[in-house]
């Protein structure tokens, strides 16, 4: 396996961890997931905290947030695909919460280091095109335009987290999803 790929591996690994553990994390939590010593990460990265800093930009990169919209399913019709842009907004904001808190606050994050409250919101531009390119092939049923639809979710999303994080009862995926439907849907 070469470096690169070693890195990748150890990133990949990481991911899951750095949501768990935040700042806590340690090598060796991330050798066991990794399946590998603890001595093969700092072959691969000079210390934790870079560890950490490739996880948080993996996290928060095109290619991450590409891989999640793809997972979604979008079947076809306006319910199912809205549920789908639903399923990719949590899915996001899941994989950046911690990435955003570390790379904004740690330890290393300094005036001249690209601080991952600007990756954040180049990722936030893209998941909304993405969602509106997912959901234009409905713009004739629909009142707003499809970014507007695009704009929805995402909002009912951070909403939802919000309330969650309050320790708030969650709202259904039928009722958060019908809303947006029903509210911008045009009339039969």
């Amino acid at each position: 396996m070469t470096r690169d790929e070693r890195r990748a591996s150890i990133v990949a690994a990481t991911s899951p961890l750095l949501e768990l553990y935040g700042q806590q994390l340690t090598t060796k939590q991330i050798a066991e997931a990794a399946g590998v010593a603890e001595g093969t990460i700092f072959r691969a990265f000079d210390s934790l905290q870079e560890v950490i800093e490739a996880t948080v930009t993996a996290s928060l990169s095109p290619e991450r947030l590409e891989a999640i919209v793809a997972d979604a399913r979008f079947p076809g019709t306006l319910v199912e695909d809205v549920e789908g842009a639903l399923e990719a907004a949590n899915r996001y904001f899941d994989v950046v919460r911690s990435a955003f808190l570390i790379g904004h606050n740690g330890p290393s994050h300094d005036a001249n280091t690209r601080c991952a409250r600007d990756l954040l919101q180049e990722r936030d531009a893209q998941l909304a095109a993405l969602l509106t390119e997912r959901l234009a092939t409905h713009a004739d049923e629909l009142t707003v335009a499809p970014s507007e639809c695009a704009q929805l979710v995402l909002a009912l999303a951070v909403g939802e987290r919000r309330r969650h994080a309050a320790d708030a009862r969650p709202l259904s995926r039928e009722v958060l999803v019908g809303t947006i439907v029903h509210g911008v849907r045009k009339p039969a």
